[in-house]
């Protein structure tokens, strides 16, 4: 049984606030920092080895930044890519599994994480291709339609993964549970982002110092990769205690009832 409920009380019906959000995802990641993290190394890996053939492939063609020269992304590298994507997925449908049982007591193993993302892998895809695409749109359009979608559309996935009401009804979950909270959840979001920002911008500083020093892309290949897993299942969590926080606040179902959909 996890100490959560003692340190980072759960959310009463009507209550939804950013440093709860902020609190509970933190606290969450950290009690399950061990399973969470080598479940993203592992699905981020591909992601790697994409970077080191990009990067050998520079290397090896004697490619400088001034060439604009691009890899030729061949049957192999487009494999990978697309694996990369889809492993990205397993990882949010995973963790947003792994969330809801940590807030309702117990913590998930790495085998039933990546069963449980593998079992809604296709519509969390087609959900992230939708939202992507709508998002992409919307921010062309002077920037504030697409963080508005950004807000509306935040909880779509654990929608998707807790209650199956299929692709559409995902959207329409989200966006109902949303409403009257929108600020609130564009605050949540905005931390997020300073937080994986502030985190790319110290990888980039170390880069920079690696590769004028060592003279070698490898070491920032592979810290890129770790950042990037964690970061990727830090926002994955987020996401999570987002939708189960505006489940609670709004509907005032218990972290429980949530839970019990997965029995």
């Amino acid at each position: 049984m996890s100490d959560f409920s003692a340190t980072q009380p759960a959310p009463v019906s009507g209550a939804f606030s950013v440093g709860g959000v902020i609190k509970r995802a933190f606290s969450t990641y950290f009690a399950n920092f061990v399973s969470f993290s080598v479940l993203a190394l592992i699905l981020y890996l591909p992601s790697l080895i994409f970077g080191y053939s990009a990067a050998s492939f520079n290397i090896n063609a004697g490619v400088s930044v001034d060439t604009g020269a691009v890899p030729g992304y061949g049957p192999t590298e487009i494999a990978v890519m697309v694996l990369s994507a889809i492993l990205t997925y397993v990882l949010v449908g995973a963790l947003v599994y792994g969330t809801v049982q940590h807030l309702n007591g117990h913590k998930a193993g790495v085998g039933e994480l990546i069963s449980r993302g593998l079992s809604r892998v296709i519509p969390v895809i087609i959900i992230a291709i939708l939202f992507s695409i709508a998002f992409g749109i919307g921010f062309a359009l002077l920037i504030i339609p697409g963080v508005f979608l950004a807000v509306v559309w935040s909880v779509a996935i654990p929608a998707s993964v807790v209650e199956r009401p299929g692709i559409f009804g995902a959207f329409s979950r989200s966006w109902q549970l949303t409403k009257g909270y929108r600020w609130r959840v564009l605050g949540a979001l905005l931390i997020l982002l300073v937080i994986v920002v502030g985190l790319s911008l110290l990888v980039g500083v170390f880069a920079g110092v690696v590769v004028i020093s060592l003279d070698s892309l490898i070491p920032v290949l592979i810290v890129n990769y770790v950042v990037q897993s964690f970061s990727g299942a830090l926002m994955s969590v987020v996401i999570a205690v987002l939708y189960h926080d505006l489940r609670v606040a709004k509907e005032g179902v218990s972290t429980a009832q949530l839970a019990a959909v997965f029995d």
